[in-house]
């Protein structure tokens, strides 16, 4: 369940002053990272501490995380946060006061992302005092080692993600969301579209969760009024082409969440083959091309101990 508009971005009277008294012109943070030649990066405004606090957010309260415009998270790969997916999209961000000491990064409509309605998805993070205090709103994307930031690296013991931990500072308040991202293999072309397909393990390639495969990727600009890409992915048995969410525009990225006219989605039935007799450690699409007579998309992929493939016809958008 998500706040409404008028709840979402509150925070108590003088913390709020403070960010609406920055000028149109402040700072923008854009904290990003790579992993397998792709992106995942934030665009938020960097309001001052001016000796305000997060304690001052009420508990079951967000907080926008950054001033003027609304911050939004742009990712060309999928996040994975425990039991959580955020598939790739463009999305608004805010901070959930969630408890006493618990705070959330929260991900409005994420599951859009997804075709599974417009709920959003909450990462779990851990607040701590800062050890310095700064004097403004700062996040960086670290990579969750020892030896710091790395632009490509793995995780060890899974190596199609990258570990990160998302590092959240105001004033004496750190905030630290940790999070995994799935790496893509090769891009493989099949028509006018680039498919990007994603390597999970097979671990985390529940038959309980939508599953992320890929990405379809105009090799052209599509422009404002088409998706940017579209997420392939796999629920139960149909496999569905669904059009990229896009963060709010009206009201300074406050207004409502738009969802993509249906005429951008389309779905097909998965033919299973025999279970092979051991799983594949990583699921993944293994083969795409594109049927340019019937309009379609042929995908074969691995599941776990399933082979599957299906034909998706290409969506074109409303007509007229």
């Amino acid at each position: 369940m998500t706040h409404p508009p008028s709840r979402s971005f509150l925070l108590p009277l003088a913390l709020a002053t403070t960010i609406l008294a920055a000028t149109a012109a402040a700072q923008r943070g854009e904290p990003s990272l790579r992993h397998t030649k792709l992106t995942v990066s934030m665009d938020h405004g960097m309001p001052p501490v001016a000796g305000h606090s997060l304690d001052e957010l009420p508990v079951g309260q967000t907080w926008r995380l950054g001033s003027n415009t609304a911050s939004t998270l742009t990712n060309e790969l999928p996040i994975v946060s425990g039991d959580v997916v955020v598939a790739p999209g463009h999305y608004r961000v805010n901070l959930l006061r969630s408890g006493e000491k618990a705070f959330a990064f929260q991900v409005d409509h994420a599951a859009a992302g997804t075709g599974t309605g417009t709920d959003a998805a909450r990462l779990i993070a851990g607040w701590t005092e800062a050890n310095k205090p700064n004097k403004k709103l700062e996040i960086e994307f670290v990579q969750n080692s020892k030896k710091g930031p790395k632009a490509e690296g793995a995780d060890p013991d899974e190596p199609e993600l990258a570990r990160f931990v998302g590092v959240i500072r105001f004033g004496d308040n750190r905030v630290d969301v940790p999070f995994r991202v799935v790496g893509a293999g090769k891009a493989l072309r099949v028509g006018n579209h680039e498919l990007r397909p994603f390597q999970w393990p097979t671990s985390l390639a529940s038959a309980d969760r939508p599953l992320v495969l890929a990405t379809l990727v105009p090799r052209r600009d599509p422009g404002d009024d088409a998706p940017a890409f579209h997420n392939v992915v796999l629920v139960g048995d149909r496999v569905k082409l669904v059009p990229a969410p896009r963060a709010p525009t009206e009201q300074f990225g406050f207004g409502a969440f738009e969802a993509w006219d249906g005429a951008w989605a389309s779905d097909a039935e998965v033919q299973w083959g025999e279970p092979k007799d051991e799983a594949a450690s990583t699921s993944t699409v293994t083969e795409a091309e594109f049927d340019k007579k019937a309009g379609e998309l042929v995908l074969s992929f691995v599941v776990g101990d399933r082979i599957g493939g299906a034909n998706i016809t290409l969506p074109v958008g409303p007509k007229g």
